[in-house]
Order: structure tokens, then sequence, then C-alpha cells
């Protein structure tokens, strides 16, 4: 919840109550705002820039609304996803962000709906396209690639 005269976060609900995730959070509105605004014709490929990088962003602002004179933010998390030079699918990203940061794999499956043997099996592409055998091996590549 924000308050629109100090323009403050007046409460913040889970991630979002670090400081850091606030701030980012904060940043991101005022850039998107640009970004919806004149930016659009006067330099439309960045105001393009802008929004695919909140799309691959780990936060996507959702709606925002007035109420009672003070402004309400939603936000989603985004899966946790990897802009990866090794050519993994959209999946494997998924899957094997969700494996580094120690989810099992009914859990995975649970959050994207797909099977744990589905699971299994993008985990298992994912881990030979990244040329890891190991999961210990995979978290260190994933912290390599700044995911986890």
């Amino acid at each position: 919840m924000l308050d629109p005269k100090r323009f403050s976060i007046m409460e913040a609900v889970g991630d979002a109550k670090e400081s850091e995730a606030t701030k980012a959070l904060r940043e991101a509105a005022i850039v998107v705002d640009r970004a919806r605004g004149r930016m659009r014709k006067t330099d439309p490929d960045e105001a393009l820039r802008i929004w695919k990088s909140l799309v691959e962003g780990r936060w996507s602002m959702v709606d925002w609304f007035d109420s009672d004179a003070r402004r309400f933010v939603l936000a989603i998390r985004n899966p946790p996803g990897i802009n990866d030079p090794h050519g993994l699918t959209k999946r494997e990203s998924q899957v094997s962000a969700y494996a580094a940061l120690g989810e099992s794999g009914k859990l995975i499956g649970y959050r994207l709906g797909i099977s744990t043997s589905r699971v299994s099996a993008v985990l298992k592409d994912a881990m030979r396209k990244l040329r890891v055998h190991t999961q210990a091996e995979l978290v260190e590549k994933m912290r390599g690639l700044g995911v986890v």
C-alpha cells in the first residue's frame, strides 16, 4: 500500500517487505510509467525494451488503483527464469531454476501443472544442455547464470 501524498510504502506483504524488493518495485513503477507515456513516440525501441524487461523480470505489476486516498499496487512474483546462452527452453529454465532453489520434483510439478515424471525428464534435458551431472553442479551453474 502506497501513500500517494508522500509516495512512500505504508504496508507490504510477503517478499515485498524486503527493502530491496520494495525499492526495485518502486523504481520499476516509475520506469514503466515513463515507457507508457511520451517515450512510446519519442523512443519506441527503448519503451519496448523496458516492457520486455518488466515481463522477464522478477515482478509483474498487475494493477493499481486508488481508494480512500490511498494507492494500491498489485504485483505478482514471476517464476524464476534465466536468460540462458545454452539454449534452454522456457520450461527447462523454469524447472532448473526451481530445482536450483531446492524445490522437490513434486512441488515443481505442482507449481507448473506438470507431472513429476515430466519434471524429471525436463530436468534431465536441461542438465544435459548445461553439461552438469548432479543437482549440486546444477545449483552452481545456475548461480553462475544469476538465477540463485
